[in-house]
């Protein structure tokens, strides 16, 4: 797996975070890549914590963050962090979601993100999204990334 300076790290996820800010997506599809940020880079630990603003629009029948938006958000970061590492966009493989608690709308949260292992066919991850001072944890996430997709041409 490839090591990164934490500065380099931090570097190569704000780039491809500005290179896919599609802000001109239309309202049915609002994208999350506008309103996520870089909030820490560790190389060594190869973490990235984003955060991210729960907006009204992620609103569901109880009031709270849907699911489908948490699992989104994982998502995203995950992604951004297996195509640092894999050199290129690739498809998420699998992914599974425990939701410890609601994500209140409104509120600011931290998406602790992990690359647990780089190969040549995957990348292996881990996605912990939390309040943003670190004291509630809302999802454990684990993820799978076809990194192999990147030499078939996909």
């Amino acid at each position: 797996m490839k090591t990164y300076s934490s500065e380099e790290l931090r570097r190569q996820v704000e780039d491809l975070l500005r290179e896919h800010n599609t802000v001109e997506n239309p309202p049915e599809f609002p994208d999350l890549f506008p309103w996520l940020q870089v909030a820490a880079a560790d190389g060594q630990e190869n973490t990235v914590d984003f955060t991210y603003e729960a907006k009204q629009w992620t609103s569901n029948v109880l009031g709270i963050c849907h699911g489908g938006v948490t699992a989104t958000l994982a998502d995203c970061c995950m992604g951004i962090m297996a195509a640092v590492y894999a050199g290129g966009l690739i498809p998420t493989m699998s992914m599974n979601i425990q939701y410890v608690l609601p994500i209140p709308v409104g509120s600011t949260v931290l998406a602790r993100t992990k690359v647990i292992h780089a190969g040549k066919s995957t990348v292996n991850e881990s996605c912990t999204i939390l309040s943003e001072d670190g004291t509630a944890t809302y999802a454990v996430v684990t993820g799978i990334y076809a990194a192999s997709a990147l030499h078939k041409g996909m």
